[in-house]
């Protein structure tokens, strides 16, 4: 999933690890085909 770019953006702070909404790197359609395909 990293190739397509349909990885979480993530903030660190100290030991804890947030996990944020799917980033906008990589090919736009390809991420809505795959998200609307699940």
């Amino acid at each position: 999933m990293a190739s397509l770019a349909l990885t979480p953006s993530e903030h660190f702070s100290g030991s804890r690890i947030r996990r944020g909404r799917i980033t906008k790197a990589g090919s736009g359609l390809t991420r809505r085909v795959l998200i609307r395909g699940a």
